[in-house]
């Protein structure tokens, strides 16, 4: 199985939660991924309570995993915070495909 379509599984398991976006970010949006390279996502939840809870099950429905996968939740509000100050957010915003969902990052 590819990478891309791994991430067709991954879009497909998200469906179900209240999920508003999903980003790939880091080696693999930039297009420099290796074979051992990890897939990045980025989260993006209406409800704070939800994102631990949503983490978890879906590292649970992916297990076994084909590739490793990091995953980071927050919140819409967490990450309009976020990207008034942290660069790494703001470099997600540059450089973050959007693969699911309302592109929430780059609205202002």
């Amino acid at each position: 199985m590819t990478r891309q379509q791994y991430l067709e599984i991954i879009k497909n398991k998200i469906k179900k939660y209240n999920v508003l976006s999903v980003y790939i970010f880091g080696s693999y949006a930039k297009g420099t991924d290796q074979e051992n390279s990890d897939i990045d996502l980025l989260m993006i939840l209406d409800d704070d309570q939800q994102t631990e809870q949503v983490v978890n099950a879906l590292s649970i429905e992916l297990f076994p995993r084909e590739y490793p996968i990091d995953i980071l939740a927050y919140t819409r509000n967490q990450i309009k915070s976020k990207l008034k100050w942290n660069t790494f957010f703001q470099s997600i915003k540059k450089e973050g495909i959007l693969i699911y969902g309302q592109d929430v990052i780059r609205v202002d």
